[in-house]
């Protein structure tokens, strides 16, 4: 997998645990 693809998935994780984090 190109890194970009694995950054991008990464940032996109750790953007939903932090939505999640601050709805609750």
């Amino acid at each position: 997998l190109p890194s970009f693809f694995l950054s991008s998935l990464l940032f996109l994780m750790s953007e939903h645990s932090f939505t999640n984090a601050t709805c609750m």
